[in-house]
């Protein structure tokens, strides 16, 4: 096999990891050559007529074979000592905590859901993966966390070694250019109040991964289309990126420097931009009125159709913001779920300036009974339920459900 017609559908993938026919391709070239990669794709081909059994049987076998080529440490065979984490999930799990993806051979997506200190960590797992060529084409990573993260017995110590942990994450992240990465989720994926309770959530969104400044983020990973991160300690650096769509930012309390950053960025595809502001009972507010203001200007976010203001104590006086800012009338949708709106009818003093929004969610706010005259003029508007759970006084983010 000729190593340029490799190296030529290699770069065509770079381009376009989502090209499945040039993927297959890839994945023939490789097995000719008897490239693990290629074994794995021709049994990964073959998986929707095989006996399930029989295939799971034959896949275990390669990556067993060739897990240290394939997947680095993932492909070791250890496992950690927590019982909550000893499950299999997806066609090959790795280490249990850690779920893979694959297509043709390659790994697609990789979820990383560990607990607090777990030894190795997520940054020396994914500097181990993401330098593997099975995983040059990865298009998706979420960092899940497990409860763990308190508020008690913090110390400088253990600020230390949350502080590598984060380092060593963002240093695996961009080690490489990622060309194909599409997704980034660090933190909880969904925070809800049937997933953990009242204390939990606070940890969570109170501390995550320590990632520092993301600007090598953003140089690395030039194609992302979806960020989320959730409860992380960073600084958005110098955000220019030209493809990404949706940024969701969750704080337990939003910091004014992230909101600064956020107004000096070049976001030109940005659809949804959606912060979790977070309330005073979590420390000092220390963002402005001004702050949240210049965000709703459509010179910054020329294709912005989707904002959220979440979980935030001063829901009533955003909303009246946003309803008399000049994005409105190119958002699609609002999102004001999570705060402290007790009377909705600044929607009602001009409907047709927001009868053409698809989406208000007004979920998990106070509001005491549900508006007739509300629902009959904006049937968009999303109420219930609203949030009768004894904390009324301050946004809760485990009352935000997904």
């Amino acid at each position: 096999m000729n190593t340029d017609h490799l190296t030529a559908l290699e770069e065509a993938l770079r381009e376009n990891p989502e090209d499945s026919n040039t993927l297959q391709v890839y994945g023939d070239a490789l097995q000719a050559i008897g490239d693990p990669r290629g074994q794995l794709a021709g049994i990964q081909r073959a998986r929707s007529t095989m006996d399930p059994d029989d295939f799971a049987k034959a896949e275990a076998a390669i990556l067993q074979e060739h897990g240290a080529a394939l997947l680095g440490i993932l492909g070791n065979g250890e496992s950690y000592p927590d019982a909550q984490l000893r499950q299999q999930r997806g066609p090959f799990s790795g280490l249990p905590g850690y779920e893979l993806t694959w297509e043709e051979g390659h790994v697609r997506s990789v979820r990383i859901s560990e607990p607090y200190g777990a030894s190795p960590g997520a940054g020396e797992v994914l500097t181990s993966l993401l330098g593997r060529p099975s995983a040059q084409f990865v298009r998706s990573i979420i960092l899940r966390h497990y409860k763990g993260f308190s508020t008690q017995g913090v110390d400088r110590e253990a600020s230390e070694r949350t502080r590598r942990r984060g380092t060593a994450v963002l240093n695996a992240l961009t080690a490489s250019p990622r060309p194909t990465l599409r997704e980034l989720v660090v933190g909880m994926e969904t925070v809800s109040f049937d997933a953990v309770g009242d204390d939990d959530a606070r940890d969570l969104l109170s501390f995550g991964e320590m990632l520092q400044d993301l600007t090598p983020l953003w140089r690395a990973a030039p194609a992302l289309h979806r960020v989320t991160l959730t409860g992380c300690a960073y600084h958005l650096g110098a955000l220019e990126h030209p493809t990404l769509r949706h940024l969701e930012l969750r704080h337990s309390l939003m910091p004014r420097q992230t909101l600064v950053s956020l107004a000096d960025a070049e976001l030109p595809a940005l659809e949804t931009l959606v912060l979790w502001l977070g309330a005073s009972d979590y420390g000092q507010v220390s963002y402005r009125w001004r702050d949240l203001e210049v965000l709703c200007d459509p010179d910054r976010f020329p294709s912005l159709r989707n904002l959220g203001f979440v979980c935030a104590t001063d829901t009533e006086s955003i909303l009246e913001m946003v309803l008399r800012s000049p994005i409105l009338p190119q958002l699609a949708s609002l999102d004001m779920r999570g705060g402290m709106i007790e009377d909705a009818n600044a929607l009602l003093r001009d409907p047709a300036r927001v009868r053409h929004l698809e989406r208000i969610d007004l979920r998990w706010n106070t509001l005491l009974v549900p508006d007739p005259e509300l629902i009959a003029a904006l049937p968009s508007v999303q109420i219930e339920p609203q949030r009768w759970d004894g904390h009324q006084d301050v946004p809760r983010f485990n009352n935000c459900m997904e």
